[in-house]
């Protein structure tokens, strides 16, 4: 079978990765050490948590007995007392799950706990749970300090989770405290909260109007009947209320009425709370606005976005500006956008896009001077995909070799190993504990700051066999502005022939799975390449071998074989496009032929593929499409001896064109 052969080499890199997770580096358990920590860690899933830290306490090696005491410390259930916890706490503050041992030591605070160290602990460390809350604001009314009290209850009362025996407690000894606002603020985010008993409970507390509302909302959430009854119910005064209105536009959005959703959000309402939760709701009212032609209205709806920084301002500043200039035709407005989205983001993803964008405005303005100042400045990243796009609008071939940090010195690799986590990390590798150990390989990836964290921690989970979690490290540390070529885009050492189709598999591989092959997708997507059980099997079939499920996760080289002969079918179905090969892989070939009669074929002259891809409507398979071909060509680059060309054939490639 075509690709064989480096599919062969390919599952042995994956098993020589799986077996390195043995590697000690110089700290090594004792056989006798490894049989009790595998018998105290299956005491502990069988929940016998006494007996789970006796048997590890008679180990030579004590650190993996510390985690197994962590563990106990954090479940929700714990028997450790407030001395056990804050000792913990204290001496140990780069531990993973930091909130559950707070949660826990607040909930065993003893009685007599003095109001002096009260304060001093609650001062250093915000109070997390109701009870601690309430613990907090007494010893400040006992302190003097009733005003920093009272803002602390008024605090609690609108945003922390009570029971109903709470609920009656705290009115009965604050009640006078609280005020009008903050009653409604409360039962505003219980709303919000979708904490239905807790919400009428307070709306019959403010009476009104706000039974009404209370209830509309919540029938409109959770889509039960009466609907129309009950939002005819509110009286107008509270009908403008930014939630009942999400309410209902959510309601008709999961009724397919686009636009009785639009009626809803045009004009916008720039000043509506929770702005992530409304963006999703604009985004897809925008978009459809734009498949009705109505263009001013899109651009509205996604210039109101609501947001100052993060994932929505980059979204919503990009949206109204590629509105702005490829349908309302005003490269002016659109440059605008365009710009305060390069200002306004960190990412090497979202600066490009900015830049290549505010590239073609000016470039639709006549200003070419202009529009090469901004391809230069995308084609500074030119690991993404607009950064390659600007590259070639200046004619440049991508570099001859990627940017190299300095590799880590040897006593910057001796303080590594060092850190207690690394040993953690380390030592649950030889007892096999890969749930465990990937929450602190995670969190050696959050306190990286240096190349040579991110570097040394990267290097740690290939060592340990996670291939995804040293990926997941390379992409933070480009988001810091580090590129960290080996880990950001794993290479095994293969053949060169075939080059492109390998660069392509590998730029699934990494976008699927990131080179886990026992990853399994909260849809129920298995193993290297990702594969539906149904797709397996249907794949499988076409073949002529056996289908086994199991295999899906236990056997890459089954996986691949697979996942090779689907995309090569979307290969085919779509004459070598990868844009649409790849958007079929993702979201499904019938999806894609629907978005072929909607937005045009990218294929023929006269439709952009750029723009194309950026029409497709779903955000996870706009972003997937574009992450994997923007990595195709560092494979390339990788695995070339000089540098590489940037055609964009993966929206043509193999379909006639006329000459």
């Amino acid at each position: 079978m075509r690709h064989l052969a480096h599919i062969i080499v390919l599952t042995v890199w994956l098993a020589c990765l799986a077996s390195s997770a043995s590697a000690t580096n110089g700290i090594l358990l004792s056989e006798a050490d490894r049989t009790l920590y595998t018998a105290a860690f299956e005491q502990l899933e069988a929940r016998r948590f006494e007996t789970a830290r006796e048997t590890a306490a008679k180990a030579t090696n004590a650190l993996p007995a510390k985690v197994i005491y962590w563990l106990d410390l954090t479940r929700e259930k714990t028997e450790a007392d407030f001395a056990e916890l804050a000792r913990f706490i204290e001496e140990n503050p780069d531990w993973p799950r930091q909130r559950n041992l707070l949660r826990n030591a607040e909930r065993a605070m003893p009685a007599d706990l003095s109001d002096s160290d009260l304060l001093a602990w609650f001062e250093a460390r915000p109070p997390v749970t109701t009870d601690g809350a309430l613990r907090y604001a007494e010893a400040l009314k006992r302190a003097g300090k009733d005003n920093q009290a009272a803002t602390l209850l008024r605090e609690v009362w609108i945003e922390f989770k009570l029971t109903t025996k709470q609920e009656k407690t705290f009115l009965k000894q604050y009640g006078k405290l609280l005020r009008k606002d903050d009653h409604i603020d409360r039962l505003d985010r219980l709303l919000w909260q979708r904490s239905a008993r807790a919400a009428r409970r307070q709306a019959r507390r403010i009476g009104n109007g706000y039974v009404q509302l209370a209830e509309a909302r919540l029938l409109l959430a959770f889509r039960r009947p009466g609907v129309d009854r009950a939002v005819r119910k509110v009286p107008g005064k509270l009908r403008e209320d930014p939630g009942f209105i999400y309410d209902r536009a959510r309601w008709r959005r999961r009724k397919g009425r686009q636009q009785g959703v639009i009626a809803l959000l045009d004009p916008p309402r720039p000043d509506a709370p929770h702005p992530e939760v409304w963006w999703p709701l604009r985004h897809w009212a925008a978009r459809g606005a734009l498949d009705r032609r109505d263009f001013e209205v899109a651009y509205r709806l996604a210039s109101h976005h609501g947001f100052e920084k993060g994932l929505g301002f980059a979204e919503g500043e990009w949206l109204a500006g590629w509105i702005a200039l490829r349908f309302v035709k005003d490269p002016d407005r659109a440059y605008d956008h365009f710009v305060q989205l390069f200002d306004g983001v960190s990412t090497p993803v979202s600066r490009a896009r900015g830049a290549y964008w505010a590239g073609e405005a000016a470039r639709s303005k006549g200003d070419e001077e202009q529009a090469e100042h901004w391809y230069r400045l995308a084609a500074k990243h030119i690991s993404t995909f607009y950064g390659q796009l600007a590259s070639k609008r200046l004619g440049q071939p991508l570099a001859t070799t990627l940017p190299r940090p300095i590799e880590p010195q040897p006593e910057d690799r001796q303080d590594f190993a060092r850190q207690e986590l690394v040993q953690v990390v380390r030592l649950l590798g030889q007892i096999g504990q890969k749930n465990v150990q990937r929450r602190f390989l995670d969190r050696l990836r959050k306190m990286a700051t240096t190349t040579s964290d991110f570097w040394l921690t990267a290097e740690l989970a290939l060592e340990q066999g996670r291939p995804d979690r040293a990926l997941r490290t390379a992409k933070e540390a480009r988001r810091s502005g580090l590129i960290l070529p080996d880990h950001l885009y794993p290479l095994p050492n293969l053949p060169h022939d075939d080059a492109m189709d390998l660069t392509l598999l590998f730029a699934v591989i990494r976008q699927e799975s990131q080179f886990y092959n026992e990853v399994v997708s909260g849809a129920g997507a298995r193993g290297l390449m990702q594969l539906m059980p149904a797709t397996a099997k249907r794949v499988a079939r076409k073949l002529k071998i056996p289908y086994r499920r199991s295999k899906l996760t236990q056997d890459p080289a089954y996986n691949m074989r697979l996942g090779v002969a689907y995309l090569t079918q979307m290969l085919d179905r779509y004459q070598g496009s990868r844009l649409l090969a790849l958007a079929a892989y993702n979201a499904g070939p019938r999806r894609v032929d629907r978005w072929i009669k909607r937005f045009g074929d990218p294929r023929k002259p006269g439709v952009d593929p750029v723009d194309w891809a950026e029409r497709i409507p779903f955000g996870e398979t706009r972003n997937y499409v574009q992450r994997i071909l923007e990595a195709v060509p560092i494979y390339d680059l990788r695995m070339a001896s000089g540098q590489v060309d940037l055609p964009l054939d993966w929206a043509t490639a193999g379909f006639p064109q006329p000459n």
